[in-house]
């Protein structure tokens, strides 16, 4: 999660991504996974780091 944190940061000029509400957090970590894939960002996102992510949201109940 440090990760998409790190990347909102730095491609959304968002200074501190785990201040925003877990719906906006969890849509802004759906636009990076987007550009990733569509190779925008120069980075890629593993789809194993994604439904990691995923898992640990629903068990935590949305908590970053």
């Amino acid at each position: 999660m440090r990760k998409y944190n790190a990347l909102m940061s730095f491609y959304f000029h968002i200074p501190f991504p785990e201040q925003l509400p877990d719906e906006v957090w969890a849509e802004k970590m759906r636009q990076i996974e987007w550009l990733s894939t569509k190779g925008m960002l120069g980075v890629k996102v593993e789809k194993q780091a994604i439904q990691t992510t995923r898992v640990a949201q629903a068990t935590q109940g949305g908590n970053k």
